[in-house]
């Protein structure tokens, strides 16, 4: 790839089902190469006529007697028009909907019904089917679905690779851009409360830059007519921070001569007007979060798997979500915006993920890549300068731009309902207090992670050149482009090299391959390492293409050092890395994502922290083998996420993260954890009379359990998370949950951690993590 990035393709398949006769089993596998199988016992196959009642890539109908399936996960059986029998522990009771897990043997008895059997793996699975049957699961033996008689099943099958299928033609001008923005709303498929769940969110349209506006049939035909209507001035700066909040609300965008924007839905009597810039920013971001937010804590209103804090904050103020359950989504708008805002800014967290954008044309066109992700848009300070100003003199030039900047400054709103955040640390503190259990107030390790958990980003379209020092990744046009590339890419594993440029020991060498290469059954990624390389050989890891390429060595504005020269970026012939980590300038960087990455983090951030007691710490093999980075992308993070955690570990700064930092590896709707540990948990010893409390990371004081706090990182999606087993309820993301975990469970609970854990200085990973039951326990 040369970083002219893909084209949308509305034919393309995310994934293919397959049935094989001679095993007969069923095979499906999603664009990304993720794989399932079902062992079938009988397969007649016809005409899928069933609504399978939720939004699938694939599905497909047939009649069978036994289906077989190695469950890794948690298979969760619902019936829609009555009762099943669930015999567990040797007692036998009724269930409307229950959980099938994968560390006990159980089996469900189903008498004639209506059921759907969900499993969300690799790839998402749904069962639907009508008549009786029996649910058996051993964990040794696997899960088997059996029926009396042949049974007509409809098995559907959700990829979480989603790709942009349309283009929109739009002419450069706020109208034209407005079109687009209006339509943007065709790839959520729902305009109920569950459009906030990302297995509705699609990708939208890509925008294309042309003389005139296009919008293909598939798309006016998709987009939903909500009855609401965004009337905006005629200016990018006036677009940019709406466009989040229009995409969600599938609000028509049209453009007035008024410099205050209105909101309004006739037909609900909704007429909503909002201050001119600059506070229009931080209203429509507001807005944004409470109606996203609600709609969320809608959707679990009568779940009663699960608490939700927030439901008792705002059922305390009065507050009732139960109308808007199945109300439209203008009805729901119109409540909304009747509620008082103080019980809100308790309830709600603040957004998690925002983007600074330039007010161009060529930054409206990356609208569809920020709104997947849903990104709440803010202008930099100099875009109030330009306030009103056609497209045409926004693109200009930014020299009288610059100017105003150091003239002007934007004005926070100071009604409470318009505050987005605050600083982060303080933010972060400040909204989870109420969020929490098991702790009063948060450490400083916990801060800091939460903190880093709101990310920043900015998006630079004339060219990366300065790092802002309120944003933790620069981006451009060129890495959304490439990142489409890799969404459909064939990646089974994940491929990492290290390419050794500068002499390092043998010892140290081994040990930066052994900590990408030391992982779990579930994570194996394949490791390469480059010893000395020619450029030629550099040259092929870029063409043939790797996940994660780590080069260890010195390397100048030129490009990387080589045994026999300098390989130039522009030497490359194809450069399919998705992610890199370099000790170098930033301006290869961009080269870089301007030839094919998605992005990089570059420059040296500082000496590594100090070794733990796994004994083998990035300490061990110097500044220029630190690993947590690449480990941090392995275990789901996102590279700008992963780069600040990095820094953590030694208290520097974080390395310079150039293209679309917030890409991960990890295609899944659940947010990436970490956990934090301290020993705040822990009762305070006696000496003599005094009582010493155990300080944040002392293992000192009698034990009494220890306290944990998950920090969700959500980039994908922004919504809501839960930790089976140690926690008591949902939370809203970007929220922390705090719970503390007994003396007796502490091994229990490390033996059972996915996430990467984080105590006294630096991180452990899963494969790891039973080193800490000594101190800790």
């Amino acid at each position: 790839m040369n970083g002219a990035g893909a084209n949308p393709n509305p034919n393309i398949d995310l994934v293919d089902v397959t049935f094989y006769t001679a095993s007969s089993s069923l095979n499906v596998t999603d664009i990304a190469g993720n794989e399932l199988s079902f062992g079938l016992t009988g397969w007649d196959p016809f005409v899928n006529d069933r609504d399978i009642d939720e939004q699938v890539d694939a599905a497909v109908t047939a009649r069978v007697t036994e289906v077989r399936y190695d469950l890794q996960n948690f298979l969760k059986v619902t019936r829609s028009d009555g009762s099943f029998q669930v015999e567990r522990n040797g007692q036998t009771t009724a269930a409307i909907r229950d959980d099938v897990g994968t560390d006990r043997p159980v089996r469900y008895s189903l008498p004639e019904g209506q059921y759907r059997c969900s499993v969300e793996s690799s790839i998402i699975v749904h069962l639907c089917f009508d008549g009786a049957g029996t649910i058996r699961y051993r964990p040794e033996s696997g899960l088997t679905i059996s029926f009396p008689h042949p049974t007509t099943v409809t098995f559907g099958f959700k990829t979480y690779v989603d790709y942009p299928r349309h283009e929109l033609t739009v002419e450069p001008t706020t109208a034209g851009f407005a079109t687009a923005v209006s339509h943007l709303g065709a790839a959520i498929t729902t305009t109920t409360v569950d459009r906030v769940h990302r297995n509705h969110r699609g990708y939208p349209p890509t925008i294309r830059l042309g003389s005139e506006t296009t919008v293909p049939a598939a798309v006016e035909a998709s987009t939903p007519d909500t009855g609401i209507e965004l009337l905006i001035p005629d200016s990018l700066s006036a677009l940019l921070p709406v466009a989040p909040l229009a995409y969600y609300l599938g609000a028509r965008v049209s453009v007035q001569d008024d410099s205050a924007p209105i909101l309004r839905a006739p037909a609900v009597d909704v007429h909503h007007e909002f201050d001119p810039l600059p506070a229009f920013e931080g209203q429509a971001a507001t807005l944004l979060k409470r109606v996203f937010f609600l709609d969320m804590l809608a959707t679990w209103y009568d779940d009663s798997e699960w608490t939700v804090r927030a439901h008792s904050i705002l059922e305390s103020a009065g507050i009732d979500l139960e109308p808007c359950v199945e109300a439209p989504l203008a009805e729901r708008l119109e409540a909304y915006l009747s509620f008082p805002g103080p019980p809100l800014e308790d309830a709600l967290p603040s957004w998690p993920y925002r983007m600074t954008v330039e007010p161009s044309p060529e930054s409206v066109a990356q609208l569809p890549h920020l709104l997947y992700d849903m990104a709440a848009i803010e202008l930099p300070k100099v875009a109030e300068a330009t306030e009103g100003t056609k497209v045409a003199e926004v693109t200009e030039t930014t020299e009288a731009m610059e100017t105003t900047e150091a003239t002007k400054e934007v004005a926070e709103p100071t009604d409470a309902t318009d505050v987005i955040d605050g600083t982060e640390a303080m933010k972060a503190t400040k909204t989870t207090e109420k969020n929490r259990s098991a702790v009063d107030f948060p450490s400083n390790n916990e801060q800091r992670f939460e903190a880093i958990s709101r990310l920043r980003g900015r998006l630079q379209p004339g060219g990366v050149t300065s790092d802002p020092t309120d944003a933790a990744f620069t981006s451009m046009p060129a890495a959304y482009r490439n990142r489409l590339e890799y969404l459909g890419a064939d990646r089974r594993q994940r491929a990492v090299v290290v390419a050794f440029t500068d002499e390092i020991a043998d010892a140290e060498r081994a040990s930066v391959v052994d900590r990408y290469r030391r992982r779990d059954d579930v994570l194996s990624p394949t490791v390469t390492a480059l010893e000395d390389p020619s450029r030629e050989e550099l040259a092929d890891v870029f063409e043939t293409g790797v996940d994660f390429l780590h080069v260890i060595g010195d390397c100048s504005e030129a490009g990387i050092r080589c045994r026999d020269g300098v390989l130039e970026p522009a030497s490359l012939e194809e450069n399919n890395v998705q992610l890199f980590q370099i000790d170098g300038p930033r301006s290869l960087a961009v080269d870089l994502v301007e030839h094919g990455s998605v992005a990089g983090a570059v420059g040296v951030p500082g000496v590594a922290g100090t070794a733990g007691v796994g004994g083998d710490h990035d300490d061990d093999v110097g500044r220029s083998g630190n690993t947590t980075v690449g480990e941090l992308l392995l275990y789901g993070h996102s590279l700008a996420t992963a780069t600040q955690c990095a820094a953590s570990t030694d208290n520097t700064q974080p390395r310079a993260v150039v293209g679309d930092g917030s890409y991960r590896f990890v295609a899944s709707w659940w947010p990436t954890l970490i956990y934090v540990l301290s020993a705040g948990g822990r009762r305070a010893s006696k000496e003599g009379d005094d009582e010493c409390t155990a300080n944040d990371g002392d293992a000192r004081g009698d034990s009494d359990g220890l306290r944990v706090t998950a920090v969700p990182f959500p980039i994908d999606p922004v919504g809501g998370y839960a930790v089976p087993n140690w926690g008591d309820g949902k939370r809203l993301q970007p929220n922390p949950l705090s719970f503390e975990v007994d003396p007796g469970s502490v091994t229990d609970f490390l033996a059972e951690s996915e996430a990467p854990i984080y105590y006294d200085g630096r991180f452990y990973w899963p494969e790891e993590q039973l080193l800490l039951a000594y101190p800790i326990a």
